[in-house]
C-alpha cells in the first residue's frame, strides 16, 4: 500500500505476518512506487527464506567488539554509580 504524508510518500505491506512501514523519501509518486515495489520483492527473497544478508568473518568479529566494549562500559558505569556490586 502506498500513501502519502504532507508531501512524501510512504509503503507499508505485510510479508509472513511482518509488516514492513517505510518512507521512500520522495514526493514522486512513480518514483515511490518503483522503491516500494524494489523493498517488497527484497523483503519477499529474505523473509521467505531466500537469499539473507551475508556477513564476513571480520566484519562478524569487529561487531562482537564493539557490542562486548558497549556492555563492558555499562557495567562500569553501573559499578561506579554503585548500582551492581561485585
Amino acid at each position: 500500500m502506498l500513501f502519502r504524508r504532507k508531501q512524501i510518500w510512504y509503503y507499508k505491506f505485510t510479508i509472513g505476518g511482518k509488516t514492513i512501514y517505510r518512507s521512500t523519501s520522495t514526493a514522486d509518486k512513480e518514483k515511490a512506487q518503483e522503491i516500494a515495489d524494489k523493498a517488497k520483492a527484497a523483503s519477499w527473497e529474505t523473509i521467505k527464506g531466500g537469499e539473507q544478508e551475508k556477513y564476513l568473518w571480520q566484519q562478524a568479529v569487529v561487531r562482537y567488539i564493539q557490542e562486548s566494549d558497549k556492555k563492558a562500559l555499562m557495567m562500569i558505569n553501573q559499578l561506579c554509580a554503585g548500582s551492581l556490586s561485585i
